[in-house]
């Protein structure tokens, strides 16, 4: 599990959390390591309170909120009491049920328009002001206390970056993706100052780093040439004596590392839209 440093020297702006885009960087084709889930019984649930998107409605943009609280349950728990709904979850590295850490939760149908922003809020920069922006937005929730020493993980970014490229390459219309902070400042800071902005965006655009081909390993070694004639079926020369040849007695023991069995500690407090 990989952690995020948190930078609390300088943290951004979530008001200022935008950007486009750029459609000579959409992504070409599927993202085979793109897996989502069904999260029951909230994907059933959200339809009480989600209505249907108009299919004349092209959906343009992804926001962005974190969810002010420790575990996925918790965060969903929202859409149960009928307050809130979004389409995406990604839950936490920390969830008590390691089945769901750091995994892609659907909640809401795509086709159903989320309860996620206020309907009067709006921004001069996301769609050229635009009101009711869950009508024409995708909303994505990200676990996480918003405490500002709860940080996001590696693994969360990741997935959330990966989850905006595969619905990039599917709704050719998506050009802009924004926080909950930029279009509704005064109640909202989510999903916060130390939220790693910039390098989602680098993800996002350019690609996660975790999919590039591994560079093959260049090795040192005084026997290369005599394998690589091997490989080629040429006689192979005697192998001269070496100090990299060693005898040794016994066979060295490896031991296995115990698994961790200490629960993670849970807390819950639900989002608020």
């Amino acid at each position: 599990m990989q952690i995020l440093n948190l930078n609390l020297e300088n943290p951004g702006n979530p008001v200022e959390y935008i950007f486009q885009l750029p459609a000579d960087k959409r992504p070409t084709e599927p993202d085979p390591k793109f897996q989502e889930e069904i999260f029951q019984p909230y994907y059933e649930q959200s339809k009480r309170i989600s209505p249907l998107r108009p299919s004349s409605i092209p959906i343009r943009g992804i926001v962005i909120h974190a969810t002010a609280g420790g575990n996925a349950h918790g965060a969903a728990s929202v859409i149960t009491a009928g307050v809130a709904s979004y389409q995406f979850l990604i839950a936490a590295e920390d969830e008590r049920d390691p089945n769901l850490r750091e995994k892609i939760l659907a909640t809401t149908p795509e086709s159903r328009i989320a309860q996620s922003i206020r309907d009067d809020k709006s921004h001069p920069e996301v769609l050229k002001g635009t009101r009711n922006l869950d009508t024409h937005s995708l909303s994505i929730e990200i676990v996480n206390r918003q405490d500002g020493l709860d940080p996001f993980s590696e693994g969360q970014l990741e997935q959330t970056a990966r989850l905006i490229r595969h619905l990039w390459f599917k709704y050719e219309d998506l050009e802009i993706v924004y926080s909950h902070a930029a279009v509704d400042p005064l109640r909202r800071t989510d999903p916060g100052a130390h939220f790693p902005w910039a390098r989602l965006e680098n993800m996002i655009i350019n690609g996660i780093p975790s999919d590039e081909p591994e560079i093959e390993e260049q090795y040192d070694d005084p026997f290369h040439d005599m394998l690589i004639s091997q490989a080629e079926h040429e006689p192979l020369p005697p192998l001269p004596l070496s100090s990299h040849f060693k005898t040794t007695s016994a066979m060295p023991t490896i031991t296995a590392l115990e698994p961790d069995t200490h629960p993670a500690p849970q807390i819950s407090t639900p989002m608020i839209s």
